[in-house]
């Protein structure tokens, strides 16, 4: 699994469009391909949003190894357009919008 190091090499545009303006939170269940990919998880059939077909995906997890209601990982975390900003949403994305500011 890869953790994001690089992401503010994006465009400013990109990440205050997707981080900053779009102030929605998703429950990592809610994007889980599991829900259709296997016919023996508690969510399968359950309509997720399919995020893992983005060209990019910026998860915010306090740690890696929570489960949500379906009581496994979710599958998303270790596919290569994923990267995993671990520690508080609310503080990453506080360093976030400060370190970008920075760049203005």
């Amino acid at each position: 699994m890869k953790f994001a190091k690089s992401c503010l090499s994006h465009p400013f545009s990109i990440f205050n469009l997707f981080l900053f303006k779009n102030k929605t939170t998703l429950a990592s269940d809610t994007v889980s391909s599991a829900a259709e990919d296997d016919p023996n998880c508690s969510i399968y059939g359950m309509p997720v949003l399919r995020v893992w077909n983005s060209e990019q995906v910026y998860v915010l997890k306090r740690s890696i190894g929570n489960t949500g209601y379906a009581g496994m990982m979710n599958p998303i975390l270790f596919k290569d357009n994923i990267d995993v900003l671990l520690g508080d949403a609310k503080e990453t994305c506080d360093a976030l919008r400060t370190a970008v500011d920075a760049m203005k």
